[in-house]
């Protein structure tokens, strides 16, 4: 939804597996197993975003003090 949303464009599966990886590697550490990344069509060519599932245990004070953390850390504008 996120892509579709904001409008951002379409990324090749490449490029997407490249940011997955990145993101895996930044939410082991920030949430360790509290979060999911779903699988994806193995047919599908093109990614509009990255779908990621997080536990209400990877937070103990709220999801919005949790979210500016990430967007904090992860420089996201």
């Amino acid at each position: 939804m996120g892509g579709k949303l904001f409008n951002l464009g379409r990324i090749s599966r490449d490029r997407y597996l490249q940011i997955e990886s990145e993101l895996r590697q930044y939410l082991d550490t920030k949430l360790g197993n509290y979060y999911r990344i779903p699988r994806y069509y193995q047919s599908k060519i093109d990614f509009g975003d990255v779908d990621i599932i997080i536990s209400s245990q990877a937070f103990t004070d709220s999801w919005q003090s949790l979210r500016q953390e990430i967007v904090k850390d992860l420089k996201i504008t």
